[in-house]
């Protein structure tokens, strides 16, 4: 597939800044805790004067909006521009990404022919460019508004499921590309593209099938993909532990409260009575089970 050509570049830029508008405004309206909302698509504050225009052109509008900095904070419009600028400059990137690689092996496209990387990019890669797209949008505005409040709103968690799941219920190909592990010759559009929907394929650690952590050939070695086997099992039982996550105090008085608040976390009072004796959460013990099946069941098989 050939790479962009000029105006492509340029539509996408533009493109990319209004992705980046839209991401700022996402992050303004789905806060939960904003004082005051900000930017050329919010009420203007009572001494910020009036919008212009210009105000609302994606980029350079937050220049003109560097007024406002008396009420909503000094440097408070440089976060927003460079979002609208980064995107700008990042969809093209993409985009060239999607058609002249694409995430498929170099060897596909070096033995593939301009009809067979059409047919790709017609069939399977327009729709998982898409698909990206919409997701490094969701991410972006989850990213900035959990600096900024240290939570996610639902708009995007839940929003962005839903969609997935409609993507995956149509059967539109937003699916990560399939590598197969071939010692027959070179790449060809049947074996580098997704089975056609709805064909079934078993979800290993490292899908495709060929691709489990027990191969060596994959891996490296049998020992490093059960170590990363075990590394991810163990990651997300510490993430899913009920706990509290301080740094206030500093990393290693925040690494004390955090083990202390799972092995013995703090009883609810209730009026006057006397607290409760610290114990471990019922949940606690369940998600600790759990991992430990889990990374027997990866140990053994």
């Amino acid at each position: 597939m050939t790479p962009p050509v000029a105006w492509e570049w340029l539509t996408w830029g533009v493109v990319g800044a209004l992705l980046g508008a839209a991401i700022n405004r996402a992050t303004v309206v789905w806060r939960w805790f904003l004082p005051l909302p900000y930017g050329p698509w919010s009420p203007p504050a009572e001494s910020g004067g009036r919008r212009t225009w210009f105000d609302r052109l994606p980029i350079v509008g937050w220049i003109a909006l560097r007024r406002e900095s008396h009420v909503h904070g000094r440097g408070y419009w440089i976060r927003p521009l460079t979002v609208e600028l980064l995107a700008a400059i990042a969809l093209p990137l993409f985009l060239h990404w999607s058609r002249v690689d694409g995430g498929l092996p170099t060897g596909w496209f070096a033995a593939a022919n301009e009809a067979d990387a059409t047919a790709y990019w017609s069939r399977w890669g327009l729709w998982r460019f898409l698909a990206g797209v919409a997701l490094l949008w969701g991410m972006a505005v989850a990213t900035l508004i959990d600096f900024d409040e240290k939570t996610i709103p639902d708009q995007v968690t839940v929003s962005g499921t839903l969609l997935a799941l409609l993507l995956a219920a149509v059967g539109i190909e937003t699916r990560l590309p399939i590598a197969p592990y071939s010692t027959t010759g070179p790449w060809t559009v049947a074996t580098a593209d997704p089975p056609p929907f709805p064909a079934l394929m078993p979800l290993t650690l490292a899908s495709p099938v060929d691709h489990r952590w027990d191969r060596a050939d994959y891996w490296a070695s049998e020992q490093s993909g059960l170590g990363i086997a075990l590394a991810v099992i163990v990651l997300w039982w510490a993430a899913l532990l009920p706990k509290t996550v301080t740094w206030r105090y500093g990393v290693m008085k925040g690494i004390d409260l955090m083990v202390a608040s799972v092995l013995r976390p703090a009883p609810r009072r209730r009026g006057r009575l006397a607290p409760a004796p610290r114990r471990m959460r019922p949940l606690t013990r369940w998600v600790t089970a759990a991992g430990i099946a889990a990374a027997a069941i990866v140990a053994v098989g």
